[in-house]
């Protein structure tokens, strides 16, 4: 089984500001649904599960997000803050994000389409 991880997010800045870049074939999977959370308030937990077949790739494009992740018996707690990485979720990875900063925004690519039954 596969485990959460970090991926590089190359990031390209100069006078004009900066670009952050995720190139399709440098991710684990080729992605079929993208959102976002924002308006969290930062007492407020989102996940709380696994997914059967949908891997995920979670970025914090804005403010900071911390993520736990479970296998077992495995605990692990990720800071997304920096917009130079993006955290990798295998399936059948417990999964939770909580301590969203003020205005943070998350952007989440996942490698399945919607399906309501494949939360765990």
């Amino acid at each position: 089984m596969s485990e959460p991880r970090w991926i590089p997010v190359p990031n390209y800045c100069d006078q004009r500001g900066s670009l952050a870049v995720l190139e399709w074939k440098a991710l684990p999977f080729l992605p079929q649904r993208l959102y976002f959370l924002y308006d969290c308030p930062t007492d407020s937990i989102r996940g709380g599960h696994r997914h059967g077949l949908a891997e995920e790739l979670i970025v914090a494009v804005g403010g900071s997000i911390k993520v736990t992740t479970r296998q077992g018996t495995d605990v692990r707690e990720f800071v997304l803050e920096k917009r130079s990485e993006a955290l990798y979720v295998p399936r059948e990875v417990w999964h939770q994000l909580q301590d969203f900063s003020r205005g943070a925004v998350c952007l989440v690519l996942s490698s399945e389409p919607y399906d309501p039954t494949d939360a765990v």
